[in-house]
C-alpha cells in the first residue's frame, strides 16, 4: 500500500485544527479470470475493494448471487455447458463495483455434471 500524502490541517466545528487526509484510492478490477471448463472448479479473484464483497455470475437470464465473501477470491463448480457467456460482477462493502468481465466455458470430456 502506498505511503499516506501530508494532509493538510482544517477546521471543524468540534476539532479547530483537525486533519482531513482521503485515503489513497485503490483500483477495484478483477485479475485476468481463467476461463470457467465445464464441470470442474473454477476460482475467480480480484483486487481492491472493501470487504465484504457480493460475486455475482449472470448467464442465459440466470444470476446466482455469492455474498458476504471476506477474501478476495471465490471458488465456484461450473455445471453449465461449454459455449455459455458468463458475465461476472462485483461489489464491495461500499457499493463500488469493478468492472464486469464475461467469460465462456471451455469444453470438456467431463460431462456427468450437466
Amino acid at each position: 500500500m502506498p505511503a499516506r500524502k501530508c494532509c493538510a490541517p482544517v477546521a471543524s466545528h468540534r476539532f479547530p485544527l483537525a486533519s482531513s487526509c482521503e485515503p489513497p484510492i485503490e483500483s477495484f478490477v478483477f485479475n485476468t479470470p481463467t476461463p470457467p471448463i465445464q464441470c470442474s472448479q473454477n476460482t475467480v479473484t480480484w483486487e481492491g475493494g472493501v470487504a465484504p464483497f457480493t460475486f455475482r455470475r449472470n448467464f442465459d437470464r440466470t444470476f446466482v448471487i455469492d455474498s458476504g465473501i471476506a477474501e478476495r477470491s471465490r471458488t465456484w463448480f461450473v455445471n453449465l455447458p461449454s459455449d455459455t457467456e458468463i458475465e461476472y460482477v462485483l461489489e464491495d462493502s461500499t457499493g463500488a463495483k469493478a468492472p464486469s468481465v464475461t467469460v465462456v466455458v471451455q469444453p470438456s470430456t467431463e460431462t456427468g455434471c450437466l
